[in-house]
């Protein structure tokens, strides 16, 4: 499951979710929850806004989670702002078992 924080940043945008293959899965936005299929070969998810991505994150983290949280947060980079470096949006793995 996906959980989307509010936060600055993109707030009235939609997060593409996107596999390592380049495959859509959803988009969601901020204050939404998700129930999303990660197909299972792939190596990892990220998120974009136009042309500007998140980091990447890796499945072999999501063994055991109970979802992840996706989490906006402020900066005054430039460069992160309007995309040419990862955006500020963070992926959060929750209710990870030991």
């Amino acid at each position: 499951m996906l959980v989307y924080k509010k936060g600055w940043y993109g707030r009235f945008r939609g997060l593409d979710i996107f596999t390592s293959e380049n495959v859509y899965l959803a988009c969601i936005k901020q204050g939404e929850q998700m129930e999303i299929e990660i197909p299972e070969d792939i190596e990892f998810i990220y998120g974009k806004v136009d042309w500007g991505e998140t980091k990447k994150l890796k499945t072999q983290d999501l063994m055991d989670c109970k979802y992840i949280e996706i989490v906006p947060f402020f900066t005054l980079d430039p460069f992160k702002n309007i995309g040419l470096t990862n955006l500020p949006i963070e992926f959060i793995i929750k209710g990870k078992g030991v």
